[in-house]
């Protein structure tokens, strides 16, 4: 659906939000409230007790959540909780949906089924931001890595005096979308970079990113998709509304023959810019600071400078907003090191190939490993080259089916039940030589089941002190 701050004004819209609590579901109605759309009703399967848990829970990571929460509970809309908590959704004109709507059992295939009874117009966060954004704007989806490129170009490209704003899928960022509704907020030089996730891109968008990235393809969401070709393709949906004089970028492996044949476009168009055909050039084009570690990250790199080449920035430029470059929380991060033990949260590898690519950051260090999570329906091919790398660590894995596919692969494995099971079996395996502690779950929902409340780096230090 073609959108619009005038249409979205217009009285006759009766335009409904699934999950009002969530960081997508909340952007997009103080965005409406703020252009004001007469006619919005909100919709989260919580208790209504529970709403404001949930809120703060979902927007920890964003500076401004009290302020947020507060503009939230004051909105004049109607709400709609538990169950039957999508009571009056026929009725929509337009529904917002968030990423991952389809995940859930109260929503799918119910809302499915009425909106194409209905034949009811949805859309979602992310096209809002490419559709009404006045400036230019970067996309960056993939399996591993979008973070740490959106990060890194937004961390240079204001280095290099741009007036850039980071949003979309990384919960980090704080969402911009509520200034749309102020005039003249951005202006045709203003950079927005977007992360976009696999979920957004099975949903209908209705404009491209004027520079579209797609990092790298590995097996993952293999759980929502047929095959890893569905995958890929969903991944491609990210150019597929691009005008004559927009970009793609894409990483190593992204354009497969396959691929090519589906798309002959990104064989020969000019303005698809493929990065890292020789990879032995990457290591030795910029030096990369300590803050990302892995030949993986010489990748993503190098496709980061594409990104900020289209937009002006000059080598030496570059190179000076990488040595700066702060790194990404939870991404091969850093929170705790003694003479004895270095802690590296890599809670955000949720699939074997980026625990595997974590490892391999640590080269001929002993490494003790903890997994834990559930499995994504990813091949065994890529829990077999996870169990290479491992070869020489020691794996620590808490509950879910992750622990069930190591098992089934006769993995060498020690089983736990808690995060603070987990602490105590490290320090029987600790030996006299310095060893590399890695959290990389390979999994998804690890974090959820075994570190919700928990602060980590307090944890740590109190059970690691005690070694030192």
């Amino acid at each position: 659906m073609k959108l619009s701050i005038a249409g979205l004004q217009n009285p006759k819209l009766n335009i409904h939000i699934i999950g009002a609590a969530a960081v997508e579901g909340s952007a997009i109605a103080l965005f409406l409230y703020a252009i004001g759309a007469p006619k919005v009703t909100l919709h989260d399967f919580c208790k209504k007790d529970d709403y404001q848990k949930r809120f703060l829970t979902f927007h920890s990571g964003v500076e401004n959540r009290g302020r947020l929460w507060q503009a939230m509970k004051t909105l004049p809309c109607t709400f709609h909780f538990d169950d039957p908590y999508l009571e009056g959704i026929e009725d929509a004109d337009l529904i917002f949906l968030p990423q991952a709507w389809y995940k859930y059992d109260f929503n799918y295939p119910k809302l499915g089924k009425i909106v194409e009874a209905k034949k009811i117009a949805t859309s979602n966060m992310i096209d809002l931001y490419l559709q009404l954004f006045p400036g230019i704007t970067v996309g960056v989806t993939g399996t591993h890595g979008k973070t740490t490129v959106m990060r890194l170009a937004g961390h240079i490209l204001k280095e290099a005096g741009k007036n850039v704003f980071l949003s979309g899928n990384d919960r980090h960022s704080a969402q911009v979308l509520e200034q749309l509704a102020l005039p003249d907020s951005f202006n045709a030089n203003d950079i927005l970079v977007l992360e976009i996730s696999n979920r957004h891109l099975k949903q209908r968008l209705e404009k491209s990113p004027h520079i579209a990235v797609i990092t790298n393809i590995y097996p993952n969401h293999l759980d929502e998709h047929e095959s890893i070709d569905e995958y890929r393709l969903t991944k491609l949906k990210i150019g597929e509304k691009q005008q004559d004089d927009d970009y793609l970028i894409v990483g190593p492996g992204v354009i497969n023959s396959k691929f090519k044949i589906l798309n002959s476009k990104l064989e020969h168009d000019e303005r698809v810019i493929s990065v890292g055909k020789d990879l032995s050039v990457l290591e030795t084009r910029f030096k990369l600071p300590a803050t990302l570690p892995g030949a993986h990250n010489h990748v993503n790199v190098l496709i980061t400078y594409e990104v900020c080449k289209l937009l002006g920035v000059m080598e030496k430029t570059f190179q000076a907003g990488l040595d700066s470059f702060p790194g990404v929380e939870k991404r091969l991060e850093k929170i705790y090191g003694d003479e004895k033990v270095t802690v590296i949260n890599d809670l955000a590898a949720t699939t074997p190939d980026a625990t595997r690519n974590a490892l391999l950051a640590f080269p001929d260090q002993p490494i003790i490993l903890i997994m834990g999570g559930d499995d994504k329906n990813i091949p065994d091919s890529a829990w077999q080259d996870l169990l290479h790398a491992a070869k020489s660590a020691i794996l620590i894995v808490l509950p879910g089916t992750v622990r069930d596919r190591l098992q089934s692969l006769k993995a060498n494995i020690i089983s736990v039940e808690s995060f603070s099971d987990a602490m105590e079996e490290i320090k029987k395996q600790i030996k006299n030589e310095p060893a590399v502690i890695l959290i990389s779950p390979a999994g998804e929902g690890f974090y959820t089941k075994f570190l919700q409340g928990i602060n980590l780096k307090k944890v740590l230090n109190s059970k690691f002190k005690v070694l030192s």
